[in-house]
């Protein structure tokens, strides 16, 4: 796994590059346009309030994720049975794994992995 770089602000973009990128597309004269700008104040707290301690990584398959801030370069992003979401397990000395925290993986969310030749069973144990 391998953590993208962070924008200037944090994982998200900073209100300043939210409004550059609103005017790289054009000032739009229709209400929609108007009313998308308008917003983007309330979209960016919201979007850092949602995603404060949380980061983007890419996987070396090329899969995009999000996933805790405290997620190393490491750690692996495991299905466990009976979870809702992948999660991110730390290999620890002793063999046994830690919890880390859930992640969000593009493309495996709805039992991709499975389908796959890299999808295997393994019994592992959480400290």
């Amino acid at each position: 796994m391998r953590a993208l770089p962070d924008f200037t602000g944090g994982v998200f973009p900073t209100k300043e590059e939210l409004y550059s990128f609103i005017h790289e597309l054009g000032s739009p004269p229709t209400e929609k346009g108007r009313v998308i700008q308008a917003n983007s104040d309330m979209f960016h707290a919201q979007l850092r309030a949602s995603y404060a301690e949380r980061r983007l990584f890419r996987m070396s398959d090329g899969l995009l994720g999000s996933g805790p801030r405290s997620a190393l370069a490491s750690d692996s992003v495991w299905i466990l049975a009976g979870a809702q979401v992948p999660m991110f397990l730390r290999l620890m000395e002793n063999g046994h794994y830690q919890f880390i925290g859930e992640a969000y993986m593009d493309g495996l969310m709805k039992g991709e992995l499975v389908a796959t030749d890299t999808f295997r069973l393994e019994t592992i144990i959480l400290e």
